[in-house]
C-alpha cells in the first residue's frame, strides 16, 4: 500500500480494491483507510480540503471489512518484509 491510502491517484484502478469498493457501495479511498484501520502500528492521517471528501473519510471508519476482503487487501498489498524508506509524493 502506498504511503497515502491511494497513492496520490494511482491506485484507482486496482481492481481488489474496486471490487470491494463496488461490491460495498463505497469510494475506493474508504476501502483503503478502512483496510488501514485494520493494520498494526499504522496510523491512518486522511487529509482532504474538500468537506465531501472530509465526510467520505470519516464514513470510512463505519466500513467494517470482512475477513475475506482483508485476506484479498492482504495479500494485494504485502507488508515490506525490511524497512523500506518513505518515497516523498
Amino acid at each position: 500500500m502506498a504511503y497515502s491510502p491511494i497513492e496520490q491517484g494511482r491506485l484507482v484502478n486496482h481492481r481488489s480494491l474496486q471490487a470491494i469498493a463496488q461490491e460495498r457501495g463505497a469510494t475506493i479511498a474508504q476501502v483503503a483507510i478502512a483496510w488501514l484501520l485494520h493494520q498494526e502500528n499504522v496510523i491512518v492521517i486522511p487529509k482532504s480540503s474538500q468537506i465531501n471528501h472530509i465526510e467520505q473519510n470519516r464514513a470510512a471508519l463505519d466500513l467494517k471489512l470482512s475477513d475475506e476482503e482483508l485476506a484479498i487487501l492482504d495479500a494485494a498489498f504485502p507488508s515490506p518484509t525490511q524497512p523500506v524508506p518513505l518515497q516523498m509524493l
